[in-house]
């Protein structure tokens, strides 16, 4: 069996306005996602490998991705992957994908269909924090889906930021290197690090603030102070997942600060059956979810085969 190979290159060329349509769409629909199991995580002494299988509409398939956090020491991407696209009728294998570039506009994409629920119009400063993957695909993905006019970009390392603001220069993006006292004028924040503690806390940002958090899949792991979380608004893609490994969340809930009854599920957002105060502050909780995955590889395929 021969399958086509799209690459890296093939998902960039997908505009990112459809790619956010297409998760808009799928989060409104309440079958999404209600026959994927669990992530599957299995631990190496170099670091993690991910399965995540899912199936909906006309296609199956299943991400595997290897997260192994020594990598950029070597020259190598933290997470890497392929994904394997199939027939959801007969689960004969459609395509093959490089699954790097696929999982980082995913994860952007994903944060986009929440934004554009909890901001009422586009803002004129995003802070984002990290340099890396997901800081650029953010940048990206907002940019072109005009949430945000101009990107603060604050990092540990400035000269990593600022390599990412030139980059974002070159295609078009206003940006500039900024510092953490930066936080608080911005309208939205978005935390793109590997903190395993919070970076970002009650008084960092401002009262009304939108707060996205993509950084980590892991309990253990949280880049939200809980002082934040406790007087917020928080969205997840789904409870019974963030539940199991948000890290905000299952430290929050653990310590009191906050009631599972009371998080919003992404699709209730999207198809108005809540609607989160605009004068407080708002969170997104993403961990990244199989049925995401699942959307963008379709809608990759799908263009290809109208472009090629």
């Amino acid at each position: 069996m021969t399958l086509p190979h799209l690459t890296d290159e093939d998902v960039r060329r997908v505009p990112a306005s459809v790619i956010v349509d297409a998760l808009e769409a799928a989060a409104r629909d309440p079958a999404t996602g209600v026959h994927d199991p669990p992530r599957g995580v299995h631990g190496f002494p170099s670091g993690q490998l991910l399965l995540m299988p899912s199936w909906g509409g006309r296609h199956a398939g299943v991400k595997i991705a290897s997260v192994a956090p020594d990598n950029p020491t070597v020259g190598l991407p933290r997470i890497q992957g392929l994904y394997l696209l199939l027939d959801a009728a007969t689960l004969t294998p459609v395509a093959l994908m490089d699954a790097l570039e696929l999982t980082g506009i995913r994860t952007a994409a994903v944060s986009a269909v929440a934004v554009r629920h909890l901001l009422p119009r586009p803002v004129e400063r995003v802070a984002v924090l990290g340099s890396g993957v997901q800081a650029w695909s953010h940048m990206r993905v907002f940019h072109e889906d005009h949430l945000g006019v101009h990107f603060d970009v604050v990092g540990r390392d400035r000269a990593k930021a600022a390599r990412l603001v030139d980059q974002a220069l070159e295609q078009g993006i206003d940006a500039s290197v900024a510092s953490r006292e930066n936080l608080v004028d911005a309208e939205l924040v978005v935390c793109c690090t590997t903190a395993r503690t919070p970076v970002v806390s009650r008084s960092d940002v401002a009262s009304d603030a939108v707060i996205v958090a993509v950084g980590s899949h892991e309990p253990e792991a949280a880049e939200i102070a809980n002082d934040l979380i406790s007087q917020s608004t928080v969205v997840v893609e789904t409870r019974p997942v963030a539940e199991r490994e948000a890290g905000e969340v299952v430290q929050a809930l653990a310590a009191g600060r906050i009631d599972a009854e009371d998080l919003i599920e992404l699709g209730a957002l999207v198809r108005g059956e809540a609607k989160p105060d605009s004068a407080s502050s708002r969170i997104f909780k993403s961990v990244g979810m199989a049925w995401e995955d699942l959307a963008v590889a379709s809608v990759v395929l799908e263009h290809h085969g109208q472009h090629c």
